[in-house]
C-alpha cells in the first residue's frame, strides 16, 4: 500500500499530506535506514511535504495581507469620489446662485417667530 502511494506521488498534482502519510513515510525512512538502503527519495518526499505546508502557510498570509490591502483601496477610492461629487454639487449650486451664502442663509420667516 506505501508504495501504491509513492506511486501515485508521480502524477502532477497538488498533494495535501496527512499525518498518516507523514508517519508512514518517517517508518519507511527508518526501515530503509535500519536496513542500509538508500533513503533520500524518503527524505525528499518528507523535505517536499515539510515545504508545501510552508508554502501553504505563507501563500496563505500573502493572500490575507493582498485582500486586506485591495479592501482598504476600493473604501479609500469610495469616499475619495463621494467627496469629489460632493465638491462638484457645493460648486454647481454656488456658482447657479453665487449671491446666496449656503452656510449663512437665515431660516424661513415661520421659524424665526
Amino acid at each position: 500500500m506505501l508504495q501504491q502511494t509513492i506511486a501515485s506521488w508521480d502524477k502532477p498534482k497538488v498533494i495535501k499530506p496527512t499525518v498518516n502519510q507523514v508517519e508512514n513515510l518517517e517508518m519507511l525512512l527508518v526501515e530503509k535506514a535500519q536496513r542500509g538502503e538508500d533513503v533520500t527519495g524518503t527524505i525528499q518526499a518528507l523535505e517536499y511535504f515539510q515545504n508545501s505546508n510552508n508554502d501553504q502557510y505563507w501563500n496563505k498570509i500573502y493572500y490575507g495581507q493582498t485582500k486586506e490591502r485591495q479592501t482598504f483601496e476600493t473604501v479609500q477610492r469610495v469616499i475619495i469620489t463621494a467627496f469629489a461629487i460632493l465638491g462638484m454639487i457645493i460648486f454647481l449650486a454656488k456658482v447657479q446662485n453665487p449671491s446666496a451664502n449656503l452656510l449663512n442663509q437665515l431660516p424661513p420667516k415661520s421659524i424665526q417667530k
